[in-house]
């Protein structure tokens, strides 16, 4: 774009933000406000977009912190290894800037930082200079400091613009910035010794001495409980069980939410005359009695079992299971001297010494505790508990009540050595290279964020590797230990003594290397550091292991966890487990790994590096999570969870995968939930269906259960009500009550088509039986006969009515608000090439013939075009191997098939505005047959040029630009464009570098 360009482009886009908001022009141009409405925008988005494509930047702000670099640290990682060069003005007026973070930052060769002492100062300014010679760039100004708040969920108002320095603007922000430089002083060792001082006085007072029992607050010398809201909501659910009879209950919350108080507050509601507390760890004890006492006073009378000593008469007993189980202990014990028995990690309650004191026992009550309730030896926590959850909260939601401390994860990848990349099999002695230990050293330090009290566990696979990592690691001077679980529990307390330590204590700790412990069971609030050094393979040890540092504690901000990826096969369950989605969707484990931080609650942040984000996604592209075998596992969870055969809504309700996988892996020819049901659990599930049935409910499955659009699905819901015949304006008028936008004619009639066998090709049709469910005549709708006897059949007419309110229920969860556009296509949502065929109501299914793009001349007049992004060059042929891309996010680039002139017809029709242009793309073939909507297009411009075939021959094809209608969102334009973008310098388009 020439400066003349530029400057015409800004004319108008400051024009349709200042004067008309009806004026065309660059939306990456206009004056716009950055906000934090998570999960759709974050100012930290924002300053990690500008900081992936600037030249260099300059940052004005008042307050800094530790969180708030934390939340940028990738981005500043990134744009120092660009040779992006910084400067940062920052102030101690307040106290308030943390004097580790301007540390930290002036540990960045490319960074240079002042501080403006001993004046008021409270500026919040960030620009973004686009090329070297500082002559455009985007500037954020508003409220935003740099800390975890400010940047993710605080009410901030900030404005983003683009200026030219010829400009006023420009010209001010940099001279105010020049000026206030120059009033600065530079950091010197000196200075920040001095004002460490003066920071840590003014914080000591309000960060706290010392950790509060949880749910407790300091009133003079005692403690009042108020519950939190896990903590409020769990007691009522409770007592309403109780109301109800129950006398059974499980309690499923996150690690560090409170579940010990809440088990008092509970037993202080029962009032039981003695209650039990069973524990699988001696450590666990001590917390336990400690919290009972605040809750109940320090005079409450309560008793430990052990060393020979067992009372009957105390009010409140606690006892390791390993001790209650025995029977010299169980005979002196009557199966009702407790009224209420709460049992502590109740997901190791399928073990024999468990069972045998659970049969023993008969109490009024019984509360089981668990962080992680699924299991993987078979046991069902649920059936023991009646299937009464009386509350249900998991990592995420714990983490947006504020009931856990915030992280920061950084996901790194890990060293090759000697040419081989780190993997699931790398033989132990590459494991502790030298090179991979300076490797690991280097980068747990870096990620400390220069935390002089980081107090850290590291997490290894293999006993050997822990020992001799902790080995290596302190000839460095790091004051670190290894355990595991040949370790006595003497040593481990001692240890975590030790690392609890102040850190002018002789002894002490930073780290702990740990293997096969410390998974769950120990409580050290203070650990504000994780170290995984791993390959995660489950889910529930991965969550277990980062709820070791995610305990609130007095002046702790944040938890930092640092990842080592290597090439691990199971690299897939890191968004299952960071993220909580455990649908094990591609599409969704896919999105929020492009999101990152967007796809996390409250201020935590996550961040991959480019290696590691694309090992994660070649993970999840690969699909071996979605495994017959596996989904068996998984289905077989939901089902304990249940107590019978669950329904497809269950899958979602109850944490399971998604359905969609259920059914995809279920048959070779004849794919649908029964299906699944009748492979993966014949003993429970064994219903009397006839081949037709078998053909029908997989025909209904591929129309119905993905809920791609609603039209199908209530014309079966009509039937199955027994609300027939019906008009076809009935059907328009309930889409438009129930899901609120206009509905045209051909859509329903399109619907009909479908539910009447005359969409599908021959072959699909003789697959699912030549089977037809409606009849129109005039105008009105009505079912089949056929179809009316197969309901006849409880079973089936059962599953079809699963089927239909499932699709409903996957609609109604899209983005029909912001994201929803003409034809009922979603914004970035994916479809497959039938799906096109299908919601954009033509007659047949063509998708076999569509070769990059179709044209409908006659019935929609649309056109869609498909395009492989990242196309392997190697291994198609030359003459479609076409360079398609994104010039900006508002503009794209494609090119017809070969062979076609500019007059021809197809180009002709789409210059001519004759036909609607609507883009899908996926990245790659990976991804599968799935390409993400990315709007509709309108023509720009085109020419006439050519390619060569395989041959060396050239050949016509048409270059055409088009217009997004809606430009592509930062996340997804920046996974699509990554490494493929016009400017090889940069990954992603700036703001405002657009043409």
């Amino acid at each position: 774009m020439t400066d003349g360009e530029l400057r015409e482009k800004l004319s108008l886009s400051l024009r349709t933000g200042f004067i008309d908001a009806f004026t065309p022009s660059e939306e990456q141009l206009r004056p716009s406000l950055v906000l934090n409405h998570p999960p759709q925008t974050k100012v930290l988005a924002s300053l990690v977009r500008e900081l992936s494509v600037c030249a260099s930047f300059a940052f004005s702000v008042a307050f800094v912190t530790r969180d708030g670099v934390a939340s940028i640290l990738s981005a500043l990682d990134e744009a120092r290894e660009r040779g992006v060069s910084g400067k940062i003005i920052t102030t101690d007026y307040l106290g308030f800037t943390d004097p580790e973070a301007i540390q930290f930052l002036r540990s960045y060769e490319n960074i240079q930082v002042k501080v403006l002492s001993g004046k008021p100062f409270h500026a919040k300014g960030y620009v973004f200079f686009k090329d070297a010679e500082k002559t455009k760039a985007t500037v954020i100004i508003g409220s935003a400091n740099l800390t975890q708040e400010a940047l993710a969920i605080t009410k901030e108002w900030n404005v983003c613009l683009f200026a030219l320095s010829s400009g006023e603007l420009l010209h001010e922000i940099v001279g105010e910035f020049d000026q206030t430089w120059e009033a600065s002083i530079d950091v010197s060792d000196a200075w920040l010794t001095h004002y460490r001082r003066i920071y840590k006085a003014m914080h000591a007072r309000m960060d706290g001495y010392y950790p509060l029992p949880e749910g407790a607050e300091e009133e003079g010398r005692d403690y009042v409980f108020r519950p939190n809201l896990m903590q409020q909501e769990a007691l009522c659910s409770l007592a309403a069980l109780r109301k109800n009879g129950a006398r059974k209950a499980l309690v499923v919350s996150a690690t560090g939410t409170g579940k010990t108080v809440l088990c008092a507050l509970d037993v202080k509601a029962f009032r039981p005359r003695r209650c039990l507390f069973i524990v699988h760890r001696e450590a666990i004890i001590k917390d336990a009695v400690d919290t009972f006492k605040h809750v109940f006073g320090p005079e409450s009378d309560c008793s430990v079992i052990g060393g020979g000593k067992i009372r009957t008469d105390a009010r409140f007993t606690f006892a390791m299971i390993q001790t209650l189980s025995r029977p010299d202990v169980l005979e002196r014990l009557d199966p009702k001297t407790f009224q209420y028995i709460i049992v502590d990690e109740v997901h190791h309650s399928g073990g024999a010494t468990y069972q045998t004191v659970m049969r023993h026992f008969n109490a009024d009550f019984w509360l089981g505790m668990t962080a992680t309730p699924e299991r993987s030896d078979g046991f069902d926590i649920y059936r023991f508990f009646d299937y009464n959850v009386a509350y249900d909260i998991r990592l995420a939601q714990a983490l947006d009540a504020g009931l856990l401390c915030p992280f920061h994860y950084y996901g790194v990848t890990d060293l090759t050595v000697n040419g081989e990349e780190v993997s699931d099999h790398t033989d132990f002695n590459r494991l502790v290279d030298d090179e991979r230990i300076k490797r690991i050293r280097e980068k747990i330090l870096r990620y400390s964020l220069g935390n002089p009290e980081v107090r850290g566990l590291i997490f290894c696979s293999r006993v050997e590797e822990g020992k001799k990592l902790a080995e290596k690691l302190r000839t460095t001077g790091m004051r670190i230990q290894s355990l595991c679980g040949e370790d006595s529990e003497e040593t481990r307390e001692d240890a975590v003594k030790r690392l609890q330590a102040p850190k002018d204590q002789d002894g002490h700790l930073d780290w702990l290397v740990t293997v096969d412990i410390f998974n769950e069971g120990v409580d050290i609030p203070c650990v504000n550091q994780i170290v995984m050094l791993r390959p995660t393979k489950s889910s529930i040890v991965f969550v277990q292991q980062l709820g070791r540092g995610l305990r609130l504690y007095p002046g702790k901000k944040f938890v930092s966890v640092l990842d080592f990826i290597g090439n691990y096969e199971h690299n897939y369950m890191i968004p299952v487990a960071l993220f909580g989605d455990t649908s094990y969707k591609k599409e969704s484990m896919r999105k929020v790994v492009i999101e990152g931080s967007l796809a996390v609650n409250g201020v935590s942040t996550v961040d991959f590096d480019r290696i590691s984000r694309k090992r994660i996604l070649d993970a999840v592209n690969t699909e071996k999570y979605a495994q017959f075998r596996n989904l068996k596992v998984l289905y077989g969870e939901v089902k304990k969870r249940c107590g019978r055969v669950p329904r497809l809504g269950d899958f979602e309700r109850c944490g399971g995968p998604n359905p969609l996988l259920l059914i995809e892996r279920s048959d070779g020819t004849l794919k649908s939930y029964p299906a699944f049901l009748l492979r993966a659990d014949p003993s429970a599930y064994h219903p009397m269906f006839t081949t037709r049935m078998m053909q029908s409910l997989a025909f209904l499955s591929s129309v119905l259960a993905a809920g791609k659009r609603p039209y199908e699905n209530l014309i079966i819901r009509r039937f199955l009500d027994g609300r027939y015949p019906f008009p076809v304006a009935s059907v328009e008028q309930e889409v438009s009550g129930n899901f609120k936008y206009p509905v045209g004619r051909l859509c329903v009639e399109s619907a009909c088509e479908i539910l009447s066998d005359r969409f599908f090709k021959e072959s699909d049709r003789k697959k699912f039986g030549n089977m037809s469910y409606c009849r129109t005549e005039s105008g009105v709708i009505g079912p089949t006969d056929e179809f009316l006897a197969l309901l006849n059949n409880e079973e089936y007419r059962m599953q079809v009515s699963d089927l239909a309110d499932f699709g409903l229920s996957q609609f109604g969860k899209r983005d029909l608000a912001g994201g929803r556009r003409e034809n009922d296509f979603v914004l970035y949502d994916r479809y497959t090439r039938q799906d096109v065929c299908r919601l954009l109501c033509w007659t047949k299914d063509v998708a076999s013939t569509i070769y990059g793009y179709k044209i409908d001349y006659e019935r929609t007049k649309t056109c869609p075009i498909f395009v492989t992004y990242a196309k392997d060059s190697g291994r198609i042929d030359a003459s479609i191997d076409y360079k398609d891309k994104f010039e900006s996010e508002e503009v794209f680039s494609w090119f017809t098939r070969s062979g076609i002139r500019r007059d021809g017809k197809e180009p002709t029709a789409i210059r001519s505005g004759a036909v609607r242009n609507l883009l899908f793309v996926k990245k790659n073939d990976d991804e599968g047959g799935d390409f993400y909507y990315m709007g509709e297009m309108d023509y720009l411009s085109d020419e006439e040029t050519t390619m060569e075939d395989g041959k060396g021959k050239a050949i016509a094809v048409v270059h055409m630009r088009f217009r997004m209608h809606d430009p592509v969102a930062d996340p997804i334009y920046a996974y699509l464009c990554d490494g493929t973008t016009w400017d090889a310098k940069r990954s992603v388009p700036a703001r405002g570098m657009v043409g």
